[in-house]
């Protein structure tokens, strides 16, 4: 395969990744409506998410075995850090996320959900040594939290929805399950490591959610389409993600992750007719992507990959 054959590769791959990665914010909304799921029907919300990541992980372990490494069962210096990443990466991330996004809009949700990769630029350097934050990682993060101001900026007035507060406090468990599986042991294999983590997790979720009384209340086939499309989000967007890592500069791949909020924004306002071309989206989804740019752009080259996939919708 000649250069630009490759690098025309990993844009593609790139561009499918944040593709799904942003899709999911509209689409969780759409798969729990066509499921008959309630807004404020919390244990049914958490079923679907628990029913999704189970079948993610198993996805996971299922790609780990056709590589030829065989998921053993986690041992007794690994399993109280797997039990961590889990409660925070899935049970509380998701579980949360599915409960903001019922109660704000996927564009939102969608900008208000990256500001785990601006707390994480600023906490990184506090847990570990290596990790400096330098002028433009800071610059990028102010950039993108005054994005997030002004998504809920209504008017001159500072105003925001107990949903928003929900995805914020998920994307904030994020940015911890990062930090967690950063500190894991560094020859764990990353698809192993979410694999375990999502398919413990998602089966955490789906008991809480059947042990309060959460149904799938209506089976039809967009329900049944959308579903298994988030299943994709959550492994194969993942698998796609890590095969980039191990071939690219950390550096030259994460400058996309500013594709994730434009996606999500776009077919926030296809699919759920939401009405995304006002003053403050407008300008707030410019500022989040700036900010992503430019802290993304101060990355170190070579940064290996860490155990587990960031948080994603």
């Amino acid at each position: 395969m000649t250069m630009n054959n490759t690098k025309l590769q990993t844009v593609l791959l790139c561009l499918v990744c944040t593709f799904f990665w942003g899709a999911g914010y509209p689409v969780v909304k759409l798969s729990c409506a066509y499921f008959g799921i309630q807004p404020l029907d919390v244990p049914g919300k958490l079923l679907h998410a628990g029913c999704r990541f189970m079948l993610a992980g198993a996805l996971l372990l299922g790609v780990s075995w056709l590589r030829g490494k065989r998921p053993a069962f986690p041992n007794r210096q690994t399993l109280p850090a797997m039990l961590r990443l889990s409660l925070c990466q899935t049970v509380l991330q998701y579980g949360l996320l599915y409960v903001g996004l019922a109660n704000t809009s996927g564009t939102k949700g969608s900008v208000l959900n990256q500001i785990n990769v601006f707390l994480l630029v600023l906490l990184t350097p506090l847990f570990f040594k290596k990790e400096r934050l330098t002028k433009q990682k800071l610059l990028g993060c102010v950039v993108g939290f005054a994005g997030i101001v002004v998504m809920n900026l209504s008017g001159l007035h500072f105003s925001i929805e107990w949903g928003d507060l929900v995805v914020v406090l998920s994307s904030c468990f994020a940015a911890a399950g990062y930090l967690l599986a950063k500190a894991m042991p560094s020859a764990c294999d990353p698809i192993v490591t979410t694999g375990r983590q999502q398919l413990l997790g998602g089966g955490t979720l789906l008991v809480i959610g059947l042990l309060c009384g959460g149904r799938l209340q209506e089976w039809n086939a967009l329900g049944v389409a959308t579903f298994l499309f988030l299943v994709v989000c959550a492994a194969a967007a993942y698998s796609l993600w890590f095969y980039l890592l191990q071939r690219n500069d950390v550096s030259r791949i994460s400058v996309f992750k500013f594709l994730t909020p434009i996606f999500g924004v776009a077919l926030s306002g296809l699919l759920l007719g939401e009405n995304i071309f006002t003053l403050e989206n407008i300008l707030a989804l410019a500022l989040v992507c700036a900010g992503l740019m430019i802290a993304n752009g101060a990355a170190k080259r070579h940064t290996p990959a860490t155990c587990t996939a960031e948080g994603k919708s």
